[in-house]
């Protein structure tokens, strides 16, 4: 006896392909397209009163700025000496750069 494997489900990814492929066909006939189903968004539109969600879905915000004021600058130079005398100057080094950044860093956050 011969067994049939399972007809694959239809997947939120198939649902987006399929959405796009009619909002595509829409726009190369001319015609505004309109939301094919309720678009539910965590933020309310931006441009006017008439702006209209054609999708959504999960994302992730990025905020790449400075801290603070923007003058904070991160030390990340390198030092390393040999010997008995030089392990502990490259410990020294390290300790007092790691004091200096987060000096800054301070410095530079609480003119936020």
């Amino acid at each position: 006896m011969v067994q049939k494997s399972p007809r694959p489900t239809w997947t939120d990814r198939d649902s987006a392909l399929w959405h796009t492929c009619e909002i595509a066909v829409d726009l190369a006939n001319g015609i505004i397209p309109r939301p094919r189903l309720e678009v539910v968004a965590s933020f309310p539109p931006q441009f006017g009163r008439d702006e209209e969600f054609l999708a959504s879905g999960p994302f992730e915000l990025f905020d790449f700025h400075a801290p603070g004021d923007g003058t904070y600058m991160h030390s990340g130079s390198f030092f390393f000496a040999t010997g008995a005398a030089g392990l502990a100057a490259t410990a020294a080094v390290a300790v007092g750069r790691a004091i200096g950044n987060g000096s800054r860093r301070r410095a530079a956050e609480q003119y936020q």
